[in-house]
């Protein structure tokens, strides 16, 4: 019996109290459904007479009877007067609509021997009576069933010592019941067949491959031994040495089924016997579970090792009567199969340089934009926040002015920020990350952006790998893909998400550029969109590619997402056809080991400097150079500055005081870069700290699309407050 129905009939416990004044119309007559039907009833031959003649506590119980979802009939008063609800009447069928309002023993007559003594127990004694699968025998539609229901029979109190009728909940469970017993009896039955089956059969469960189940034809294999209960390397120790346990293993671990033609298995076949060679065919099917995980694993094969020896037997002696002939086609095939296989693997692979050479030059290209471009965006954000800071307070026009500069300013910011994301150049600050969870916190995220239109569904694996990979970026991707996704489903449609486990073999690394064979967690993002055609396939990772009208996309999304992969080892592929839709798949590396997860909180308020502590400044770009120093000194430092490496050393050598901060560029004029510079001056002060700046990341500082351990960094461009944080933060550092 539901939960919910016998809360509803222990709500009409409390009837007890109320009036039982006569009411002029009862207001469910007005109602439709059962209401209804009272309402148009001649109630002169019922024993229960007009409805606005009815006791208080029946109207009130009625009211509520009709308005409750669960099947419900009430027997009123000694002759047990039947009433019932909409939900209800469906069950006693034909019964209806004759039986409302009257004797339930004329209308329930084929099982009122059953019925009637179960209703005047509950009038007699006022407990309630509560049953679940209760068989009854009922003629509903013109001939007798056999039915079951979950019962709950309550008294309705009239007074503080009558009962006014019997209230019954019930829920019919004819269909689970048969269901139930059909099932006991397949069982029985396929318990049976598995026992008499001429092939072999098993049946383990969990990880350790515990035997639930085995066969005649199974004990008949292995011998006399008991091994229900047993795992499987406990019950068959041979097994082990020859490779059958792992199989098992794996089978469990991927889901994936085994099938083995004629393999060779040393068997004991029993306590004190001799190992034996049987050769079979068989199958590890793997059971899943409805999330999809394996609960166990299915066996069944069939003993064919005299078929074998005899057919062995016969191809010998034909192989040596045709040897020659058939040596001599098979060299014949096999040469014009190499030769043709070796002419597509060397295009396949050719290809996939190309198109690798291609990406890596123009990634240079871009590379090298965004370098130069952020040190122009660096003299115009820099100068901008100046001017925005020194404005009065009543120049509201000039402040406008300087916004909207500043807001321009912030998208070319964006934009380089993709460029270096697609040619690898951006520098990244891996943590361990686990998918699942950051899909799931992006959940909102994702809603808010992609609109009511679009229903977002994720299927998330469990037990995922974890992951080492910069988690900003990665949100940044995820959100990129979604972005495109409900551009392509411009009048709604689904965006699915979802992650797996794989394991990317040779020959996919072989036709695949760039992938290194083993394990990855897998981020799938799919739609129901517009999808693509092959020419657009060719060239969707390009920058500034872009099918989207003028001004509705940059070209540097999935760009940014292709960068972002592969700088981090990892792989993507896109799956779409026109009017079918698109897949992106991302291919992240396995994480082995730990990775930190500290995150730094980020300062709310603008430190300030002293001028007891002393800045060098190394920057080439002059205007860059005059920002940096401005700002510095604004921000109460003393600061020195020199125009490339060898001037810096220099002004070490000759500065007297200490010189607390080297802050340098990475990339610098002369032959000497930014890291270099750091270690020799270093090397003259070993008490001075260094921080790099970057609109580009170079291999002096980052290798294999990380920071070195230790290396602090701002990239290009920064801002006033990201500065003052910055500078403070790695002069504070014990």
């Amino acid at each position: 019996m539901p939960r919910g129905n016998f809360r509803e009939a222990n709500q009409l416990r409390n009837l007890s109290s109320m009036v039982s004044a006569q009411h002029s119309l009862p207001p469910f007559l007005a109602t439709g459904g059962i209401g209804g039907v009272i309402g148009q009833t001649d109630w002169s031959v019922s024993p229960l007479g007009a409805p606005e003649k009815w006791p208080g506590v029946l109207v009130h119980t009625m009211n509520w009877v009709l308005r409750a979802e669960a099947q419900i009939v009430l027997f009123w008063g000694p002759e047990y007067v039947a009433l019932y609800n909409d939900a209800y009447a469906p069950s006693i069928g034909a019964k209806h609509p004759a039986a409302l309002g009257r004797p339930a023993r004329e209308f329930w007559a084929e099982l009122w021997d059953d019925l009637e003594p179960l209703l005047r127990g509950v009038r007699e004694t006022g407990k309630t009576y509560v049953a679940k699968d209760r068989p009854f025998y009922i003629e509903r539609h013109g001939y007798g069933e056999q039915v079951y229901f979950d019962i709950s029979y309550s008294a309705i109190p009239e007074s503080e010592t009558g009962i006014a009728g019997i209230l019954c909940i019930v829920s019919e469970t004819t269909e689970r019941v048969e269901a139930q017993r059909k099932l006991a009896t397949d069982r029985e039955r396929l318990s049976q067949m598995f026992d008499q089956a001429p092939s072999f059969m098993a049946l383990l469960t969990g990880p350790e491959h515990i035997f639930e189940f085995a066969n005649a034809s199974y004990k008949s294999l292995i011998g006399d031994r008991e091994i229900v209960g047993k795992p499987v390397r406990a019950a068959l120790p041979e097994i082990e040495t020859q490779g059958l346990g792992e199989l098992l293993d794996r089978v469990f671990q991927t889901g994936e089924p085994y099938v083995g033609n004629e393999v060779p298995v040393m068997l004991h076949g029993g306590a004190g016997s001799e190992p034996r060679e049987r050769i079979l065919n068989f199958v590890y099917q793997p059971i899943k579970r409805t999330d999809g995980t394996t609960s166990g694993i299915f066996v069944e094969g069939v003993d064919v090792t005299e078929r074998v020896v005899a057919t062995r037997a016969r191809e010998t002696l034909i192989r040596d009567l045709q040897a020659a002939e058939t040596n001599l086609k098979e060299l014949n095939d096999t040469l014009e199969s190499r030769i043709a296989s070796a002419i597509a693997e060397r295009e396949q692979a050719e290809e996939a340089l190309r198109q690798a050479q291609k990406m890596e030059t123009v990634g240079q290209l871009t590379g090298g934009i965004a370098h130069d471009f952020n040190n122009l965006l660096q003299i115009i954000t820099g100068n901008l926040e100046t001017l925005a800071r020194n404005l009065p307070q009543d120049a509201s026009r000039l402040r406008r002015a300087a916004e909207n500069a500043m807001t321009g300013a912030k998208r070319a910011t964006t934009l380089t920020q993709r460029l270096l994301a697609f040619s690898r150049r951006q520098p990244l600050a891996p943590k361990s990350v686990e998918p699942n969870k950051l899909i799931s916190e992006m959940s909102e995220l994702l809603h808010r952006t992609l609109g009511e239109t679009v229903e977002i569904e994720t299927v998330l694996s469990p037990r995922l790998w974890q992951i080492e990979v910069d988690p900003n970026q990665l949100e940044i991707a995820m959100i990129n893909l979604a972005v495109n996704a409900r551009d392509a489903m411009p009048d709604g449609g689904k965006l699915t998400i979802e992650t797996s486990n794989v394991h990317l073999d040779r020959d996919y690394a072989a036709a695949n550029a760039e992938v290194i064979p083993g394990q990855y967690t897998s981020i799938c993002v799919s739609d129901t969109g517009c999808g693509m055609n092959a020419d657009t396939l060719t060239r969707v990772f390009e920058p500034f590619f872009t099918t989207k009208e003028v001004g509705k996309g940059t070209g540097l999304g999935l760009s940014m997402v292709y960068g972002f992969i592969k700088q981090s080892g990892g792989h993507v592929k896109i799956y779409s056809e026109p009017n079918s839709g698109t897949t992106v798949r991302l291919y992240l590396p396995r994480q082995i080991g730990s990775a930190s997860t500290e995150e730094v909180e980020r300062k709310e308020i603008v430190p300030e400097g002293s001028k007891e502590e002393t800045i060098l400044v190394c920057e080439d770009d002059d205007d860059v150079r005059t920002y940096s120093v401005e700002t510095l000194r604004e921000l109460g430092y003393r600061v020195l500055e020199a125009h490339d490496a060898r001037a810096a050393l220099s002004l070490l050598e000759r500065q007297t005081g200490e010189v607390h901060l080297l802050f340098t560029d990475v990339v610098l004029p002369g032959g000497m870069t930014g890291a270099t510079l750091a270690k020799k001056a270093q090397a003259l002060r070993p008490n001075m700290k260094v921080l790099f700046t970057t609109g580009y990341a170079r291999n002096a500082i980052v290798h294999h699309g990380r920071l070195d351990p230790g290396v602090e960094l701002i990239t290009k461009p920064f801002t006033y407050s990201d500065l003052a944080a910055r500078v403070r933060d790695v002069l504070d550092l014990g």
